[in-house]
């Protein structure tokens, strides 16, 4: 807070230098990985005003890592997709509600907290969010609830019964128990302390090993990137072609501020479950889609089919401002999908599509053949 206070009492020639200090270089100590993602308001960005965009800015500019490609207006985006997450439509995900974070019951002593959020991370795993939700609920149905102890007096087939309708159960049940005795044997009844600790229990990979440190031990060591982070990074050229998850996160670490490393993956998540999911993306209602390469496409080929015009003429406003809640291609969206349906009512044989009229005419050939085979033969 101290550096914070002199950085802005500091001559504006000076600002960025300073700034870089105080957000960019990480001193190695404990208090510097603490970043406790419930305090984060916006997800990590504060207030979504054009003074903290330009902040945002600076930072990108200063280049975290040099060897690191700075995604232009990235922290527009950042702002943009926030603003939809606690405002507009990409709030209330199931992510929000029964995510992984949200399983644990919060009255339990802390060691069985964390204990919950590592168990929900490693059911999570190519399964939807409601159906981990049920099979939490459902474990912790056993005596004394979802506990170590519990697990360990629980035989296999039964977990594996409680759990049956995630993906891989019985697998996931293996290294449910697998787990639980290493935890009472090597860690007390609790979670390792450790990303590389976590990552050498069985079925945790680098995803849940970061996600545990930060929703289990609220410490900031790195992003859990999943298949949403991953699609949207590289939707958003956020990265450079990435193929696995673990140069995904490489790649992003090498560049966004430390401390919106946590939030990343909820924000994503819940983005990517509401108006960005991989089939039909909502990109028109999309606030940030003036910004992203798939959501620009989009509205140019809507724009060009409403006016005539073609995709190449239309141009789409890349720096509108940040408060505007809507950005102008939503609001035509409901004259475009009204005109587009006037077009397909009016619609005759005649002004068809090229294949429309290939497909009369094979039928209108398939007809005179039936016909030529049942007339009588003279």
């Amino acid at each position: 807070s101290r550096q914070l206070k002199t950085a802005k009492r500091i001559s504006r020639t000076s600002i960025k230098r300073e700034f870089v200090k105080v957000e960019i270089v990480e001193p190695k100590t404990a208090l510097a990985e603490k970043v406790d993602v419930r305090d984060l308001s916006n997800f990590g960005f504060g207030a979504l005003t054009e003074e903290n965009i330009t902040k945002y800015e600076q930072i990108s500019e200063s280049k975290i890592n040099e060897q690191s490609r700075i995604p232009p207006d990235w922290s527009r985006v950042y702002a943009a997709i926030a603003d939809m997450r606690v405002n507009g439509n990409a709030r209330n995900a199931p992510v929000d509600t029964i995510g992984c974070g949200s399983l644990a019951d919060l009255n339990a002593p802390p060691e069985v907290f964390r204990f919950q959020i590592l168990v929900s991370l490693m059911l999570s795993a190519q399964t939807r969010d409601a159906t981990t939700a049920q099979a939490v609920a459902n474990l912790k149905t056993l005596p004394n609830g979802l506990t170590v102890e519990s697990i360990r007096k629980t035989k296999e087939n039964k977990v594996d019964k409680l759990i049956c309708k995630v993906g891989f159960h019985v697998r996931k049940a293996s290294y449910i128990k697998r787990t639980a005795d290493i935890l009472a044997s090597e860690y007390g009844g609790d979670i390792p302390p450790t990303k590389e600790k976590l990552c050498e229990l069985p079925g945790v990979g680098p995803k849940m090993a970061f996600l545990a440190m930060q929703e289990a031990w609220h410490n900031n060591t790195g992003i859990g990137v999943d298949v949403h982070v991953h699609r949207i990074s590289n939707i958003l050229r956020w990265v450079k072609n990435t193929k696995t998850a673990e140069h995904t996160r490489k790649e992003l670490e090498g560049w966004l501020p430390r401390h919106l490393w946590s939030p990343l993956n909820k924000l994503f998540v819940g983005f990517g479950q509401t108006v960005c999911p991989s089939r039909k993306p909502r990109c028109l209602e999309c606030q940030a889609n003036q910004w992203c390469p798939v959501g620009k496409a989009v509205v140019r080929r809507r724009v060009s089919k409403s006016t005539g015009k073609s995709s190449s003429a239309v141009s789409v406003d890349s720096k509108p401002s940040v408060n505007t809640k809507r950005s102008v291609s939503i609001d035509v969206a409901p004259k475009l999908i009204l005109a587009k349906r006037e077009r397909k009512r009016s619609r005759t044989p005649s002004q068809s599509s090229p294949t429309r009229k290939k497909k009369l005419i094979k039928t209108e050939s398939k007809q005179r053949r039936k016909l030529i085979k049942t007339e009588p033969q003279k």
